[in-house]
């Protein structure tokens, strides 16, 4: 598929650009005008100068054959049944030359005339007929829009429209496995979510007292949490409190010592005070 995409991709670029190069032809070839400006004879050579020569050939043939003015001087003077050729001799003549020769040096003039007339003489306007591929003449130019001319035969048209025709069809077909690819994986989507809810419909009655059980289990583990944190504290407490006893018993041992300590004492005071009392009765 991508090979198919980069090659529809790749055949639409060439079209817009074919597409582009014959527009700017047409719209260089209005703008010019040469065939107003050159005329329609000189322009039919340019296009194709060997027909034009050829043309031109046909036409003094005719001519001699017909025996016109301009060759009435022309005479048959040898004919070779071998070779089976026609042999010309042809009068020269300078006037009838000069007298072409300027003839075809008004016409160029004139023809100038009319083309400073449409283009001007402007440089900015002159430059419009080589701003495409900067060309310096005008036979360069217009070699160059017939030659783009040309494009739109009926040769090249009928290749264009192939083109078309089968950038269509890759198109058409490409669209078609597109889509039958996505309502593959929409159907199987659609299936699987069937699937999904035939399992859950029989869930579906148990489910609001499956909730209710979460929500009691939920409130027992508060409150087994609640009695977790009462317990430690009761269990820091009677830590506490039997640290304490430990500290009592330790200073009641040290007092019941010091009693003990000061019972002997008192006793044995008491004992010389009673000699001391006897030994005073006596005497």
């Amino acid at each position: 598929q991508e090979s198919v995409k980069d090659e529809k991709s790749q055949d639409q670029k060439e079209l817009v650009f074919l597409a582009n190069q014959v527009e700017q032809a047409q719209k260089q070839l209005a703008d010019i005008k040469l065939e107003e400006t050159l005329g329609t004879e000189l322009l039919a050579n340019l296009a194709d100068p060997q027909e034009a020569h050829v043309k031109k050939a046909l036409s003094l043939i005719e001519d001699l054959k017909r025996g016109g003015d301009k060759f009435e001087d022309v005479k048959n003077v040898a004919v070779s049944d071998q070779k089976k050729m026609i042999t010309f001799q042809l009068n020269y003549r300078p006037e009838h030359a000069r007298f072409s020769q300027t003839t075809r040096l008004a016409e160029l003039e004139q023809r100038l005339h009319k083309m400073e007339a449409v283009l001007g003489m402007e440089p900015q306007k002159l430059t419009r007929l080589s701003l495409d591929s900067q060309r310096r003449s005008l036979l360069e130019v217009a070699e160059s829009l017939s030659a783009r001319a040309n494009l739109l035969d009926s040769a090249q048209l009928d290749h264009i429209e192939g083109r078309l025709i089968a950038l269509t069809q890759n198109m058409d077909s490409l669209a078609e496995k597109t889509g039958t690819c996505e309502d593959a994986d929409k159907q199987r989507k659609v299936v699987e979510l069937y699937e999904m809810v035939k399992k859950t419909e029989t869930l579906s009655q148990v489910l609001p007292q499956v909730l209710e059980r979460m929500t009691a289990l939920d409130h027992l583990h508060q409150q087994a949490a609640n009695i977790s944190k009462s317990l430690t504290q009761l269990e820091d407490l009677q830590q506490h409190i039997t640290t304490g006893l430990d500290n009592n018993e330790s200073l009641l041992q040290g007092i019941q010592a010091s009693l003990a300590t000061n019972l002997d004492s008192i006793k044995k005071t008491i004992a010389n005070l009673e000699k001391r009392l006897a030994q005073l009765d006596r005497n």
